[in-house]
């Protein structure tokens, strides 16, 4: 557990080093691929799982406590389709991707150019997201429609006590850290 721990730390230093604009507390697990990540802005508390794949060529944003799943992909710009090439041209129309804060992305998801997720959103596992996300709404689905959405008075009060997953695993882990080290100073 320890060196697993260990493992994903110097990836996510690694993996981060590369990004336009990184925040505090960023984790990044193993076999993330990334296509222009100088225009990838991530905000505090983030968590990109395993495979991840993000082209960013249109640029991304991602705000702060957002939760990124397994083998997700996010696309950022789209090939012309209508030009004079078949099945389609050398020349990318960009999109910026906008991943709001406190949004749970699954494993498995698609997001495609120009779409925005708004705050508090969850999407589901294997989803295709082709166009906007409101705050608070669960999407599932090709193409992703909204099911429901989130209780907004417990959302609000989580929000405003602090209760933000991501933080609460960082300071845990520290706290963890602490101990442990207390415990090997006792016993030497």
């Amino acid at each position: 557990m320890l060196l697993s721990r260990w493992l994903i730390d110097i990836y996510t230093r690694f993996a981060v080093r590369s990004f336009g604009c990184c925040g505090r507390h960023v984790e990044i697990r193993p076999g993330l691929r990334c296509r222009e990540p100088a225009r990838v802005r991530l905000g505090d508390y983030i968590h990109i799982g395993p495979c991840a794949r993000i082209y960013a060529e249109g640029g991304l944003a991602i705000g702060d406590n957002v939760i990124i799943g397994p083998q997700v992909s996010i696309y950022t710009a789209n090939h012309r389709y209508d030009a004079d090439t078949i099945p389609y041209d050398t020349f990318l129309v960009p999109g910026l991707v906008t991943i709001d804060s406190h949004v749970w992305i699954a494993g498995n998801v698609v997001i495609t150019p120009g779409v925005t997720i708004g705050e508090g959103a969850v999407v589901g596992a294997g989803s295709v997201v082709v166009g906007a996300v409101p705050p608070l709404a669960v999407a599932v689905g090709n193409p992703a429609r909204v099911v429901k959405y989130r209780d907004s008075e417990k959302y609000s009060r989580a929000k405003e006590a602090g209760r933000f997953y991501m933080a609460e695993k960082f300071r845990s882990r520290c706290v963890l850290t602490r101990l442990r080290g207390k415990g090997t100073r006792q016993s030497a």
